[in-house]
This record gives structure tokens, sequence and C-alpha cells, in this order.
């Protein structure tokens, strides 16, 4: 088989894993009583975890210039958690506190080191190769609310172990990366020096710290309004599903709109999404705004790639996505729960998405005040 249908397939079936045992997570914990606070409390440990683990992991890569064998090890670890989470049999809270954070964490970290890996592996193809992922999701999303409205939670067991299995095969096919680090404490002072990277990681915070709120308010209001597990499986559906257009056409529309520009038109589009969330009374109202998702993250997703690339040395730039990362994905996942939380009991849902679609002024804000000197001219 040629490697690059052996990546299409490995793509997809990782990213079938990654949304099956992660997109089910806050109905799991509704199912098994979890009140909002202790809601929260679970998504700022996936956060804390995820952020550790991108920096663990990274450094691992780096030190023994290879990613192969932690992709595996990461993997092995997300399904056992994942494993002891849908099979849990009691509601002691501890031990759900533990394996739920530890299935969210390392879905995001799997995630992370998935795409890192495909793009050292094929950065030309890497858009395409990125949409056979967003297919997985979107089909595993699907799977996973249809197992569990049907049958039960402990049956997604099932279809966990039967892909796993798939996937090790495919995977044990595909060649390893070889990674030359320049990972250093003199390259990373290099790295805080430059004004326009912290100033452009400050931004890509502000917007995902805003952007996380359609993972966790969004999904919260959802279960408030009596959704069926199904139905939020097809909101993560969408959701994914509207990421492949712009990733199929990604090199073409870099060639007439520059990064920056696209930035800014995401930006605005995070504001009317939200506020028509906070709008929409019925579940399947929220579906249909979801498909403004193909303006919003994945421009932020590559637009951040590229945008980190052109303003950082080339012997910065694996630490500069690395620390990057940490920051505006990490960090941000561990705010948002906490501070959603917290408005969702003083506010409530709707008053709540409004203050989030409110705050995409403040990114936009900076991008236009600061055009000038933040503008790079970013390559696709």
């Amino acid at each position: 088989m040629k490697r690059n249908a052996l990546l299409y397939i490995q793509n997809f079936l990782a990213f079938f894993v990654f949304s099956y045992v992660s997109t089910q997570l806050i109905p799991f914990l509704k199912e098994h009583a979890f009140s909002l606070e202790q809601r929260g409390i679970v998504l700022a440990l996936v956060a804390v975890i995820a952020t550790i683990g991108q920096i663990v992991f990274g450094l691992l890569c780096d030190r023994y210039h290879q990613m192969k064998r932690f992709l595996l090890i990461g993997y092995l670890i997300l399904v056992m958690s994942a494993l002891a989470m849908v099979l849990s049999s009691g509601d002691l809270f501890a031990y759900l506190l533990l394996v739920c954070a530890m299935v969210g964490g390392f879905a995001k970290i799997m995630q992370g080191l998935t795409e890192t890996y495909l793009f050292q592996l094929d950065q030309q193809n890497y858009p395409k190769l990125r949409a056979a992922g967003a297919l997985g999701f979107t089909v595993g999303a699907i799977a996973a609310g249809q197992i569990v409205s049907l049958t039960s939670f402990p049956m997604l067991a099932i279809g966990l172990l039967i892909v796993s299995v798939l996937w090790l095969f495919f995977f044990r096919k595909l060649q390893d990366v070889r990674i030359a680090s320049n990972y250093s404490l003199k390259e990373i002072k290099k790295l805080f020096r430059n004004r326009r990277y912290l100033a452009f990681v400050f931004v890509f915070f502000m917007i995902y710290l805003i952007g996380n709120g359609d993972q966790y308010i969004v999904v919260d209001k959802m279960v408030a309004l009596k959704a069926s597990h199904d139905v939020i499986a097809i909101k993560w559906a969408v959701q994914s599903i509207m990421e492949v257009p712009l990733l199929l056409g990604a090199n073409r529309l870099l060639k007439k709109v520059n990064a920056y520009t696209l930035l800014l038109v995401a930006v605005v589009m995070y504001g009317i999404k939200f506020f028509l969330y906070g709008f929409a009374q019925d579940p399947y109202f929220i579906i249909g705004i979801t498909f403004l998702q193909v303006v919003t993250l994945p421009i932020v997703a590559l637009v951040s790639k590229l945008i980190i690339e052109d303003i950082c040395e080339s012997s910065l730039r694996s630490s500069a996505q690395l620390f990057a990362l940490a920051i505006f994905v990490g960090l941000s996942g561990l705010l948002t729960p906490l501070i959603s939380s917290a408005l969702i009991d003083w506010l409530g849902y709707d008053l709540t998405l409004y203050v989030f679609a409110a705050a995409n002024l403040a990114p936009f804000a900076f991008l236009i005040g600061f055009r000038k000197k933040l503008k790079p001219q970013a390559k696709a």
C-alpha cells in the first residue's frame, strides 16, 4: 500500500478515536450526576494534563529525535483511560475525575502530536491529511452518539477496541520522522525576545480562550435544552466536517488572501457565531449555527502555524510551536471552563454566550491597533 494511502487511513482512524472518546465526555459526566462546578473541575484538569503533556511529549520527541514511539505510548494511555471510563460501574467521584480528565487530556495531546507527526512527514499534503482526520472525527462523533443513545456507555468499549486494532495495524507500517531540534535555554531566550511572536501568542490565546466556549458552554446549553446524545454527536460531527472545505482549499486560498486578513475574518465570525448561539433556544438551531465552523477554527489553527513559522528564526520554529500550543491551546483550555462555569452560574447560558461574543472585540481591536507592527508576510 502506498505511503499516502496509509497516512490518510491512519489519520482517519486516529481522529475517529479522538472524537469517539471525547465528544461524549460532558454527557458522560452529566449521566453520572456531576454538577456544573464538578464538570468545570474535570475540564480544567483536562487542560492541565493537556498542557503538561504537550510539553513533556514534545521534549521527549526532541530529546530522542523521533515521534512514532511516543505516539504509540500516548495512544495506549488514551485507550486504556477511555476503557476505564466507559466500563466504570460506580459513581466514585475521585476515580471518575481522574479517568475522565485523562481521556480529555490525552485526546488533546494525541491530536496535537498526530498533527505534528503528519506535518513533519508530509508538509505538502498536510491540509488534505488533516481533512481526512476531520472526516474521521465526524464519523467517530456520530458513531459514539448513536451507540450511547441506542445502548449505553459501556458498549462504546467494543467499537473502541475494534478501531484501535485497525489503527495499530496501519500505524506499524508507517515510517518514523527524525527530528533535528535546537531546544536549549539559549534558544528559548532568543524566542522570548521576539516581541512579534509574543504578541501573536497573546492574540491566539485570547481567540482560543473564547473559541473553547464552543466545546463547553454550547454543549452544556444543549444538555440543558434536553438534547439527546445523538443530537450532541451531530453537533460535533457538523463542527468537524465543516473544517474539510477550508483544509482542502487552503493552498489556493492562501495564494489569494494573506494569513493576517484571514485571521481578522475568523475573529469576526467567532463573534457572530457566539451571538447566534446565545440567541438559539433549540438544539437543532445550534447545529445549524455550527456550520459557521468553516470560517472560524480551521482558519485560526492553520494561520497560527503559518504566522509563527514566518516570524521566527528557522532554528527556533520547533520550540516556538511547542510553547505557543502550550499557551494558547493548553492554558486557554484551563481557564475557559473555570470562567464559563462562573459566568453561567451568575448570568445563565444565553448571557454568558453574549459575553463571549462581545469578548471577540479584544483580539480584533488588538490586531487592528497593532496592524503595522504585527502583520507578517506569511506564506502558504
